[in-house]
Order: C-alpha cells, then structure tokens, then sequence
C-alpha cells in the first residue's frame, strides 16, 4: 500500500557543493550520508555498470531530497534540458508572496531567466537551475500560514506527452485519483515564468494526488518534448503487507 512521496531523486556531479545549496535557505537539512557499493543488486536495480555513488539524504518540511554523485560521471545531470523536456523535471517549494527565497538561492548560485511573477492566480512563480541545472519551481502562495519561517516541499513533477495514460498508472498504484485539472499558456505571462517559447501545445496541470507525506503532480508536454534518459527518480514510500 503506497503511503506517500518520500523523496525525490536528483543527480549531482559534486554532493558537497549541492548539499550546501539546498541547505542554504534552510529549506533541506542533511539527515543521512552515506556511499553506494557497487555490488550486483544495486547494478540491477539502478540498470548500471558501476553503481558506485556518494549519497545524501536531504529532509524539507512535508518531503526529502536525495542527492547521488555516482562514480560513472557520464550518469551527471543534464544543464540543457527545458521545462517541457519528459521526465521527472522539477521539484517545487512554496512559501509565502515574498522573493527572499528566490534571492536567496541566486546568491547561492542559482541561474534564473526571470524573477517571480504570475499568471493571474494570485500565487508567484519562477522556474531557477540549481548549479548542477536541476529545475527548482519556487512558488509565492498568499495563504501561507504567518507562522512558516521555511519553505516546504510542494510537489514533484513529472512531464509526458501522454498525460491519461501517466495518469492512469499512478492511479492504479497510489489508489487515488487526480484532484484536479487545469492550463496555462501560451500566453506571455506563461512565457515569462517558464521560457517555453518552442513548445507550441497548451500545458495541462493534473494534481494532486495526495500522498500523506507529499504531493505528486503530473503535467503534460507538447509530442516534442525531449525524451532523453534520465537517472533521476521518484520514492514511493509503503507499508510491508505480512500475511
């Protein structure tokens, strides 16, 4: 029985230098480090020829990170990819209609095209790179609560040409269905937060499927998105079912 979305799964190609970005607007905290062997099951499991890697496991508020720096360098994250591309594409934190913490990533390194601003839903958006080119969606929302001095983890998204049938799959392994359906764009606000100038198909939102320590959201793409391989992941936590 899943229970909900335990972490996210982002390749770095150097740990130290990620774990102090993620940590630095105390959004994540480091709570556990620790190497991958390269032993025969994880090879099977992780579909690699050396699955040696340093790890670290990041904890937010509501969600976790997992950052892998494997040995095998040609596994590193892809700077190039957009937005739209298909896969596991961005994490996103909320927090409230400040832009504190969009400075405060750009100032610990991060590459952004734009600052924050909307799209008439009254939140804020901005889509920044971290360092190793990993999407970050940072969302301003008016109803946070006075008392939140942190961001929180908000959602994974996930992007697909073929959004029922993306949909269908989860829910038949989460046991729920899709909250909720919405658009954005084309349209020059839409542009300004996502720099999605080349994809000429409207975005679909559907989220959230509700997960008690998290939220999986699944956008849909245009037929050209990019479909190159990714060693990014999503973890499902569940309880062991004992007869």
């Amino acid at each position: 029985m899943i229970t909900g979305l335990h972490h996210t799964g982002l390749v770095v190609s150097d740990l130290d230098a990620a774990i102090a970005f993620f940590t630095s607007q105390q959004a994540f905290a480091v709570a556990s480090r620790f190497d991958l062997a390269d032993t025969p099951e994880n090879r099977a499991m992780l579909q690699m020829d050396d699955a040696r890697a340093r790890v670290a496991l990041l904890r937010g508020t509501l969600g976790a990170i997992e950052l892998f720096e494997y040995s095998d360098a040609g596994h590193c994250a892809n700077p190039g990819r957009e937005v739209y591309s298909a896969g596991i594409r961005h994490i996103c934190l909320q927090q409230d209609l400040s832009d504190s913490l969009y400075d405060g990533f750009v100032s610990a390194g991060a590459a952004s095209h734009s600052r924050p601003s909307g799209l008439g839903t009254g939140n804020s958006y901005v889509y920044i790179r971290d360092p190793e080119g990993n999407i970050i969606e940072l969302e301003g929302v008016p109803w946070a609560p006075a008392a939140a001095d942190r961001p929180w983890f908000a959602h994974t998204a996930i992007v697909s040409p073929d959004m029922p049938r993306l949909l269908a799959f989860y829910a038949l392994l989460t046991g729920q269905e899709s909250a909720r359906q919405g658009a954005f764009g084309p349209d020059p606000k839409f542009d300004r937060v996502s720099r999605d100038r080349r994809c000429p198909l409207r975005w679909r939102v559907a989220s959230p499927f509700q997960c008690r320590t998290g939220i999986l959201a699944v956008p849909s793409a245009s037929d050209h998105s990019c479909r190159a391989p990714s060693a990014q992941h999503a973890g499902l936590e569940s309880h062991l079912l004992r007869e």
